[in-house]
């Protein structure tokens, strides 16, 4: 018998964060086996609309999953975690760091039948490099530039160690002619784009002449299914294959049905706390601390994800490089009668009689929960709360454009090195990820300083210090 697969990412924990554990399952309800027997079509359910078809607009990590079945990567990360070519047969990289070289291979085809050339590859690039959304994350990455018709040379501001590791995240490959992604985006992945309905579903099949062979699924659909509930009836009943992002409530349903399995991984991922600056109470510092002191996050953590996580005391798992997280104190802790005393000197400054926020939440699980969890405690410090739940690219819209007070969001970190908070840390990234936005002078000198190093992999580095300068701000 076949079993249906279903996935969970599970939250963790919030304001300055928490490690995931990551749940699946799988299964054919119903015991019908005929009815999957011979199927090369596959329905991927997820919990809420991507923000975008044009990868150079978005980081979200729904959103990626789309990407890498439309679009491939120069490189890649194999199972065991090292580099494997993709577009790129080859490389080289200047002994001082300042270019890399890709070769690219002669067999890959963009999906309008033209043969994938080095101006496509440098245009993709330079595109997501010069992007506000996603060009922070191409750390120290200058321009690509054509040096002959299968040769491109990457060049960069300084040196970066894990540039490699970035491109095999982030260098998604479409064709120089694209003119609509929403309409037909040309990509260069294993499938290709057949339609979207915002909201229902996007609709991919297999391309023709994909370099690394034709894929045993021939038809992807990606179902759009916001509530939890409706997402695992749809499994049971067979209109959905599997399942990203679901809710833990959905776990006993799963193993006690023989039809459907259920199973669990560790997932680096954080969850935390992020309130605009530019708007009020959280342009006032005391508001600010307000919040800091009224989160708990064992409770976060047992409210967002049923107490399936990790709670960190940085924003930087110890699974990163140059982690400060297992010798870091954070300089404060919950406390709901010095929250409550922080609104009270704030009402006291401003002459406010109530501090109305409104707490912005994604309809996607892995943000909803947290938010409600997070709704209650600020309640309790005395905030007069009201939410609002919105579909997930009008969530991260709001939050790039610094529209909202006060949101719970979600970081993978899909580059394994504390580098890849830069988009939300640093000040040239306002008005895309730094959602604050941080505005700090010393703050952005410390941390560019952090991404000319290009090793930082001894303990005790440099840079291990300068992440612990950039933890409290």
């Amino acid at each position: 018998m076949k079993k249906r697969r279903f996935w969970s990412a599970s939250l963790s924990l919030i304001l300055i964060l928490a490690l995931c554990l990551g749940l699946s399952a799988c299964g054919q309800s119903g015991g019908d086996t005929a009815s999957t027997e011979g199927r090369t079509d596959l329905v991927y359910c997820l919990g809420g609309d991507i923000n975008s078809l044009d990868p150079t607009q978005s980081t979200n990590g729904t959103t990626t999953i789309v990407y890498r079945q439309l679009y491939d990567t120069l490189l890649a990360t194999g199972a065991d975690g090292t580099l494997e070519p993709r577009l790129a047969e080859s490389w080289e990289v200047s002994d001082d760091g300042m270019s890399y070289t890709f070769h690219l291979r002669s067999d890959a085809y963009c999906h309008n039948g033209e043969k994938v050339t080095a101006e496509d590859v440098a245009n993709s690039i330079n595109l997501t490099i010069q992007s506000v959304a996603v060009g922070p994350t191409m750390v120290n990455m200058k321009d690509m530039e054509v040096v002959d018709e299968s040769t491109v040379k990457l060049n960069m501001t300084a040196p970066y160690s894990a540039t490699l590791q970035v491109l095999a995240k982030r260098s998604f490959i479409f064709s120089k002619d694209t003119e609509n992604f929403d309409e037909n985006p040309i990509g260069t992945g294993p499938y290709q784009f057949v339609s979207r309905s915002s909201g229902e579903n996007i609709v991919l099949k297999a391309a023709e002449n994909y370099y690394r062979g034709d894929p045993a699924i021939k038809d992807v659909t990606f179902k759009i299914i916001t509530d939890a509930n409706t997402q695992l009836a749809a499994l049971q009943k067979g209109e959905v294959d599997f399942i990203h992002s679901a809710a833990l409530t959905g776990k006993d349903t799963v193993e006690a049905d023989a039809n459907l399995v259920w199973s669990e991984f560790p997932l680096r991922d954080t969850t935390y706390i992020t309130m605009c600056e530019l708007t009020a109470p959280f342009d006032n510092v005391l508001a600010r601390k307000a919040v800091q002191a009224c989160v708990n996050k064992e409770a976060m953590l047992l409210g967002g994800s049923e107490g399936r996580g990790k709670i960190l005391n940085t924003l930087f798992p110890s699974t990163l490089t140059a982690s400060p997280e297992d010798n870091y104190t954070p300089p404060y802790t919950y406390d709901l009668e010095q929250a409550k005393e922080y609104l009270e000197q704030y009402k006291a400054e401003t002459g406010a009689t109530s501090v109305p926020v409104k707490v912005v939440m994604s309809e996607s699980p892995s943000n909803h929960n947290a938010g409600v969890a997070l709704e209650g405690m600020l309640r309790e410090a005395g905030f007069d709360v009201t939410t609002e739940v919105v579909a997930s690219q009008a969530f991260w819209a709001s939050l790039m454009s610094s529209n909202y007070q006060v949101a719970v969001g979600d970081w993978g970190f899909p580059i394994a090195d504390c580098d890849s908070v830069f988009p939300f840390l640093h000040s040239s990234t306002a008005g895309g990820n730094n959602f604050s936005p941080i505005i700090d002078k010393k703050m952005t000198t410390v941390r560019t300083a952090g991404f000319i190093r290009a090793d930082r992999t001894a303990p005790g580095h440099e840079t291990v210090h300068i992440y612990h300068s950039c933890l409290v701000v």
